[in-house]
């Protein structure tokens, strides 16, 4: 099937070449989505790990001490195709092949027809684990869980960055007119105005009819966000229809043209990175209406004046709101997964975009500043995350929907992890159990999907790394040395505190358990031999290039100034910051974590030491942003998973189950309806 999808792939990325205006997501684009998802995940790692990772991958609670677990095959090659990707990447970077979907998908090809003729056979006769009912139940609760989700967040989830704006005109303090029912709205050519729907100009200039068929005068407020290539602009124009003259057009009073900029410039920060190749601008407006009078308006589209080539109407997309008053504005465009963001965080939603878009060119490393930073630096994120999303944008599409489906399968790995906690325990657990608990784990599991999406946050390199320690942490309790390995060295290189959460799960399991010491101090020594070969090369490299200062400036600058510089205004004191984000870390699924007393077993005990080690790493930054809590949430329903499943089979066991997954359920509504 890998295989299959990976041919099927050529196809729908030639009749998908040129990419569309990234206005929706188009149909060819969910087609590949769907097929090449997994290609990108797992191709061509899924047939290597078999005869990589050995023991590790094996099913430990079946009869059949042969037999494989799938999901650790699928997480086992999930990791390792990461590292390939950069392989990939680099060497065809050094041959100056160009990194684009076909020579992607050509040597993806090459390596699977290579696997195939080399281990056909013994690939054909690996054998499985068949799942228990309970372990059955689980997944498809699950499955549920995250489809519901997704539809949940689907206008979100499909929705491009490149729609989020920050633009000051909503705090104008605008209302709707008084009448409201009074005003009707049409275009021009008699198309109905529809509060929302967007649709592709028919020239460069709209004219929106304002009717009034009240007996007094009206004030209408006009807002229209236009979708287009950096560059472009957008602008308003009233026509004065009191003083027309027959034959001859209205005039016009125009207002400021708002150009969609990649970089504004922005008081006391000078350039703030806003978008990459497109954006939008926010126009809007106050229109007198006069009594049983109507008036008219037009949004102009303004070309990129720089640009050599001709413009296009399909490159822009035009989305109308009326009658509204700003923060009714900012929830209408909310709904259609249009987010009015702070500078700051569009930057940092951008940079993904465009580190994933410079590896895929001319950068080994992402996390570089813009080309107008004085002076430059580099490092400021680590490439794990970067060498999957670019392949995913290369192969599947450019859009942000690419990240938010990995997001979304991130969340279901989320639930494989635990329900691998579950079966650790070596015993069949019933059930009701089993889908209780991975009910839990699933709507934690939701709420790290919504925190990360109500901030357009998909593209972030979080989620992997919320995950990343799941696996390693559940590897390393479970003794699986080599998968313990990879992961945990792919979340050292995803977030820089990954290497501190990996060693607080270690030591606290050598402490715990005196009969593993041995084994876990030899997982914890490959993880620091590897971790330090990766520094020493980065060293000698950063010497011989002269980029030494500039990293280890990027890392400090990340560890302290960006965390801690403790702003005057807007910052709690340094001592009330660890109150508000335990409340938060609580509200918003943190409270799992009392089920996990009284501690049953050593998994149960290392994530909720993990947890609390971690927590006051966290805990005094002089902001509380949504991805700071991801492993916090995810640590605190493992723990009582393990815990519970390790119980006796009975009905204590039944009922701190669905008591887990109502807790869960209702933190998750919770800090829904407090918007946290």
């Amino acid at each position: 099937m890998l295989a299959l999808a990976t041919l099927l792939l050529v196809p729908l990325n030639i009749w998908g070449t040129p990419r569309p205006a990234p206005h929706s997501v188009s149909f060819l684009a969910w087609l590949r989505l769907i097929v090449g998802l997994p290609v990108v995940l797992l191709v061509p790692a899924y047939f290597l790990v078999p005869f990589l990772a050995g023991t590790d991958l094996r099913a430990r609670q079946t009869a059949n001490s042969d037999a494989l677990s799938r999901t650790w095959v699928l997480l086992t090659a999930v990791g390792l195709n990461i590292v390939i990707h950069f392989v990939h990447f680099n060497a065809f970077r050094f041959l100056d092949i160009p990194i684009r979907w076909g020579p992607l998908l050509a040597i993806a090809i090459v390596e699977i027809a290579i696997c195939l003729t080399l281990w056909g056979r013994r690939l054909a006769a690996l054998e499985f684990a068949t799942p228990t009912r309970s372990s059955q139940a689980a997944v498809a609760v699950g499955v549920v869980v995250v489809l519901l989700f997704g539809a949940w967040k689907s206008a979100h989830l499909t929705r491009d960055s490149s729609w989020y704006f920050d633009n000051d005109i909503l705090n104008q303090g605008w209302e709707a007119s008084e009448e409201v029912g009074f005003i009707a709205l049409e275009w021009a050519d008699g198309r109905p105005f529809v509060q929302g729907s967007s649709f592709q100009p028919q020239d460069l200039s709209e004219t929106l009819r304002i009717l009034n068929e009240s007996d007094r005068p009206q004030q209408v407020p006009v807002y229209f966000l236009v979708h287009g290539k950096v560059g472009c602009a957008a602008v308003i124009a009233q026509h004065d229809l009191t003083d027309m003259t027959s034959g001859m057009s209205p005039s016009s009073r125009l207002g400021t043209p708002v150009v969609i900029e990649q970089a504004p410039d922005l008081p006391y920060h000078g350039q703030v990175e806003r978008y990459w190749e497109w954006g939008a601008a926010l126009v809007a407006d106050v229109v007198q209406v006069p009594p049983k009078g109507r008036a008219e308006v037009d949004i102009r589209v303004l070309p990129d004046p720089s640009s050599p080539e001709p413009p296009r109407l399909e490159d822009f997309e035009i989305l109308g709101l009326a009658n509204l008053a700003g923060g009714e504005v900012r929830g209408e465009l909310e709904v259609l997964g249009i987010h009015s963001m702070h500078p700051f965080q569009m930057l940092n939603v951008t940079e993904n975009v465009r580190w994933a878009a410079e590896v895929a060119s001319t950068h080994v490393l992402p996390g570089h500043s813009p080309p107008w930073a004085d002076p430059p630096s580099t490092l400021h994120q680590p490439p794990v995350w970067t060498y999957l999303y670019a392949p995913a944008r290369e192969l599947l599409s450019p859009q942000l929907v690419s990240a938010s489906m990995l997001l979304m399968l991130i969340l279901f790995g989320i639930v494989l992890v635990g329900i691998q906690a579950m079966e650790s325990q070596n015993r069949a657990l019933p059930v009701s159990v089993g889908a209780s608990l991975a009910l839990a784990l699933a709507l934690n599991a939701a709420q790290h999907g919504r925190l990360m999406v109500s901030d357009g946050s998909m593209n972030f390199p979080d989620n992997l790394f919320a995950l990343g320690i799941f696996i390693s942490v559940v590897a390393l309790c479970t003794n699986r040395q080599r998968i313990f390995v990879l992961w945990a060295v792919l979340t050292a290189l995803l977030r820089y505190p990954g290497v501190a959460v990996i060693g607080f799960a270690g030591a606290s399991l050598m402490l715990l358990d005196a009969k593993r010491r041995i084994q876990t101090t030899e997982a914890m020594v490959k993880l620091g031999l590897a971790i330090g070969l990766f520094c020493g090369v980065m060293l000698g490299v950063g010497g011989l290039l002269g980029l030494l200062p500039t990293w280890l400036y990027a890392l400090y600058f990340e560890t302290i100034p960006e965390h801690f510089h403790n702003p005057g205004e807007g910052a709690d004191p340094l001592f009330k910051r660890p109150v508000v984000f335990f409340r938060m870390w609580m509200i918003c699924g943190g409270g799992a974590l009392l089920f996990a007393w009284p501690f049953r077993n050593q998994m149960s005990r290392v994530m909720s030491i993990t947890a609390l080690l971690y927590f006051p790493c966290l805990a005094f930054i002089h902001h509380y942003s949504h991805h700071y809590f991801l492993p916090l949430i995810g640590l605190a329903v493992l723990a009582p998973v393990a815990s519970i499943a390790s119980r006796e089979p009975g009905a204590t066991q039944r009922r701190m189950a669905v008591a887990l997954a109502c807790v869960c359920g209702a933190l998750f509504w919770w800090a829904n309806r407090l918007s946290i």
